[in-house]
């Protein structure tokens, strides 16, 4: 059974090459790479947006608009906060709102948000447990946050392990009134959302391939399982070519994936694979048995997107792209 894979991986450049102020040698740079890549953050000096800027504290206006662009949340209306009507980051705080993410800034009242206020850890892990659904937790214990009113959020995100504390190696405090870096930031998230924003977040539908229904699903590649993948069933042969094509969402930049190749049968096969957006080439590779290769590219303006594949050495097989 041939199994071929496109699923999200982490882009090829390094952080050091995506913003100008971040080290590859930094704590945070394989997550704020990662949060680059999936379009989460563009930079932090617009229009040039050259830095990331990770040691400045993360506002609360700031934390909606990675959340909505990590999570693909929709539009909202009806969301009224009374101070959030100059911010650039209104229609984010109404979709966070609208999502049950947020509740405000002032309880029992919440008719404000806050926007400009720094976000401490305890209020990431409400945010973050909210967002994510995650459930209570047992057997979680930091020894100072018993008094903090996020402790319930805080012992969620310790068990789904998201964080690990805030005094290596001992880890035994969470800090739950510490401001949140934007580095700190990006490790947050990147552990959080990691394995969730696929190829699917830069798919707003999914189209057919030669008579075959494309869906999503997993398959094992070289014994890595990929749980996240786009995949399409074709039962006839790779002797010619075949392709499928995607509406491209307009929210995204960059598409990050792995394309890896996988044969349970003795088939000495290779496919070359080629990616378009708008019918321009953007990637091409040959793919041997076992193989994965990261694929990141730029999407930006994009419309179409389109996975091509045509025989290497191999003259035929069967089996499920995914």
């Amino acid at each position: 059974m041939l199994i071929a894979g496109l699923a999200v991986a982490p882009p090829v450049a390094s952080a050091g090459e995506v913003f100008d102020d971040v080290e590859d040698t930094s704590l945070f740079a394989e997550s704020i790479e990662w949060l680059a890549g999936v379009g989460v953050t563009q930079g932090c000096n617009p229009p040039t947006n050259t830095r990331f800027c990770p040691n400045d504290v993360v506002t609360r206006g700031q934390m909606a608009a990675f959340l909505v662009r990590a999570l693909s949340l929709p539009a909202a209306s009806g969301i009224d906060f009374v101070d959030d009507n100059g911010s650039v980051y209104e229609s984010n705080i109404e979709r966070l709102a609208a999502a049950g993410i947020t509740r405000g800034c002032n309880p029992p009242t919440n008719d404000r948000f806050c926007p400009d206020d720094v976000v401490t850890r305890g209020q990431m892990a409400a945010f973050l447990t909210r967002a994510l659904g995650l459930p209570a937790a047992t057997g979680i214990d930091f020894t100072d946050d018993n008094d903090s009113v996020f402790e319930s959020s805080i012992e969620s995100l310790a068990a789904a392990g998201i964080t690990r504390g805030c005094n290596p190696p001992t880890n035994d405090r969470f800090c739950p009134d510490d401001v949140v870096t934007r580095g700190q930031m990006a490790a947050f998230l990147h552990r959080a959302l990691g394995d969730q924003l696929f190829v699917r977040t830069y798919l707003v539908d999914l189209s057919k391939v030669d008579g075959s229904t494309a869906s999503e699903g997993s398959a094992e590649i070289d014994g890595n399982l990929y749980t996240k993948s786009i995949f399409w069933s074709d039962s006839t042969n790779y002797s010619s070519d075949w392709w499928t094509e995607h509406n491209l969402s307009r929210d995204y930049t960059h598409l990050c994936a792995a394309v890896g190749l996988s044969d349970n049968s003795d088939a000495d096969l290779e496919l070359e694979v080629e990616v378009y957006v708008d019918g321009i080439s953007k990637w091409v590779q040959t793919i041997g048995l076992g193989e994965t290769i990261p694929l990141a590219i730029s999407v930006t303006d994009g419309l179409r997107l389109r996975i091509a594949s045509r025989p290497g050495s191999a003259t035929s097989a069967s089996g499920t792209i995914v």
